[in-house]
């Protein structure tokens, strides 16, 4: 027999504290772990797409994550800096750079995303 679900304002309440506790945890042991390689939950998901989407354009990638422009220049410097990606010419539109993940960087998406499930799975 089905039940339908409540309407009580109170289980629903309580219902998003959970996921709230449940994201933060997670959020939070993926950060520690991400931290290990000096990198943040941020960086990692930037890096992630870059991995996949080799010699996208920066406000392509910004566009498609949800991330502000001026946030996505400052994660794509960190990422530079680190000399994890590379802005390169784009090969159609002089005005635009692609962003490319360099071949540390590749390494550590790698390292990262076995982290990430390591942990996430212990959840």
């Amino acid at each position: 027999m089905a039940t339908s679900p409540s309407t009580d304002r109170e289980v629903a309440e309580f219902a998003g504290q959970l996921f709230f506790r449940l994201w933060r945890a997670s959020h939070t042991r993926i950060a520690e772990a991400l931290g290990s390689l000096g990198l943040t939950p941020a960086l990692f998901a930037v890096l992630n797409v870059l991995g996949a989407r080799e010699g996208a354009i920066q406000q392509e990638i910004g566009k498609a994550m949800g991330i502000d422009p001026s946030t996505m220049v400052s994660l794509i410097d960190q990422l530079e800096t680190a000399g994890l990606a590379e802005r390169r010419p784009h090969p159609t539109d002089r005005r635009a750079r692609a962003i490319a993940i360099t071949p540390k960087g590749d390494v550590w998406d790698r390292r990262a995303t076995e982290m990430h499930a390591w942990r996430t799975a212990r959840l």
